[in-house]
């Protein structure tokens, strides 16, 4: 299956956070990443900066992403993707600026949760990208 692209959130001039459906590994997954524009190109590329979910798992990524505190400083809701791999997402707070967060967590020997890449987005747009994740989850109905 080709990608199918549900939405394009700008983030900054250079940078997009781009919801997406695509297979990876013989599995259809709805993909939350950020995108940029490299230097001397004019066409985005992908960054690791995102999370990608299972489409079996979409309305749980719906009812994680509804949950989310917008008020509450660090208050992160989870979803639990495997055994030692979740995604956790924030409202998050660093120099006086909040942030938006959604990220992947592995879970080490020492059965500490570390923190992976993640997509980080100002708080204004969350609609935006809850409403694009809704999309995706209708859209695949239809695939």
């Amino acid at each position: 299956m080709d990608t199918i692209i549900i939405a394009k959130i700008k983030k900054g001039r250079d940078n997009e956070i781009w919801i997406t459906l695509s297979t990876y590994t013989g599995q259809l997954r709805v993909d939350i990443r950020e995108y940029f524009i490299p230097e001397g190109k004019s066409d985005f590329s992908p960054t690791k900066k995102g999370v990608s979910v299972p489409i079996e798992r979409i309305s749980e990524l719906e009812d994680m992403l509804e949950a989310i505190d917008t008020e509450t400083v660090d208050s992160a809701e989870t979803l639990e993707i495997s055994k030692g791999w979740e995604i956790r997402g924030a409202l998050r707070e660093y120099e006086k600026h909040r942030y938006m967060e959604l990220r992947n967590y592995i879970l080490n020997k020492q059965k500490e949760w570390i923190p992976a890449k993640g997509v980080t987005f100002k708080p204004e747009i969350f609609e935006q990208l809850k409403a694009s994740v809704r999309r995706a989850a209708s859209q695949q109905m239809e695939i």
